[in-house]
């Protein structure tokens, strides 16, 4: 709600003091979403940004007939996406 001043016959709005509380127009709150997202989407890119330095480091990985070195952050979303994969293609939908 924004407090705006009001008018000599305010109406049914709620009148608090010299001031008339009024909704927020759709563009002003489309505008805070818009802003949370943008600041939730910086917070995760720092979050996945540190994630990868901390697991930089090279791990031995064993496929069915040879092993391969590749860094530990490779693997972990490599078993992620895989697991997202499999969540698709197997979870029932009603």
């Amino acid at each position: 709600m924004i407090a705006t001043r009001a008018a000599p016959n305010p109406g049914p709005r709620g009148r608090i003091g010299m001031f008339t509380m009024q909704p927020e127009s759709r563009a002003r709150r489309r505008a805070k979403r818009a802003q949370a997202k943008v600041t939730l989407g910086f917070l995760v890119v720092a979050l996945l940004v540190g994630f990868a330095l901390e697991n930089s480091q090279r791990v031995p990985v064993d496929y069915l007939y040879a092993t391969r070195e590749s860094r530990l952050i490779y693997v972990i979303f490599g078993a992620a996406l895989v697991g997202a994969l499999a969540d698709r293609l197997f979870t029932r939908r009603g």
